[in-house]
């Protein structure tokens, strides 16, 4: 739809809305849980260091304080690397699982988008919707008040009958009341 006002609400509605903010996350976590399981299939490499450095007490060894000797030490060198081979296929299986969860999560987020957009339009329909029967309900009591305004200088002429102003004021009164209540309704809205 090309209204400016409906592009706006929908703008609005996706920027805010907590659902969508919920969806999106929940992708990127299966997105990455996808990612991860992949990695299974991949060699692991590992490696390990250590830095140290000690200061021995000077009264134990009886130097004079501020005397004692610092010992450094550096340890750098473990490398490890580990590939587990996937025989039985669970790895595999697992990879598959979470690019189905993915999938599945992907999926939820576009019935969220979905179900937000095509909410937000509805509502702005029926506001539209409201607001025309409004301006007939109002467009109608206007004319129902002109016909009114005849019957009752008819009647004061003696050229109408009392039930014929009477019927034209209950069809005013009868109009007349759906305008609170389509006011009600759009404001609800």
């Amino acid at each position: 739809f090309r209204d400016p006002t409906l592009q706006e609400l929908l703008q609005t509605a996706l920027a805010h809305n907590y659902d969508l903010r919920v969806a999106v996350a929940r992708v990127e976590q299966a997105r990455a849980l996808a990612a991860r399981a992949r990695g299974a299939f991949f060699p692991s490499i590992g490696y390990q260091g250590d830095i140290g450095r000690t200061r021995a007490s000077a009264a134990v060894l009886g130097l004079p304080s501020g005397q004692a000797p610092t010992t450094e030490s550096f340890f750098v060198g473990l490398f490890t690397a580990s590939w587990e081979l996937d025989i039985w296929g669970r790895i595999r299986r697992q990879h598959e699982a979470a690019r189905a969860q993915f999938f599945a999560t992907e999926e939820a987020r576009r019935g969220v988008l979905l179900s937000l957009v095509s909410t937000v339009a509805q509502a702005y329909f029926e506001l539209l919707e409201l607001e025309a029967q409004l301006d007939i309900a109002k467009r109608n009591t206007a004319s129902f008040q002109d016909t009114f305004n005849l019957f009752r200088r008819r009647l004061e002429f003696g050229l109408a009958s009392t039930l014929e102003t009477t019927r034209a004021e209950g069809a005013l009164g009868s109009t007349a009341a759906n305008i609170p209540d389509l006011e009600r309704q759009i404001a609800a809205k």
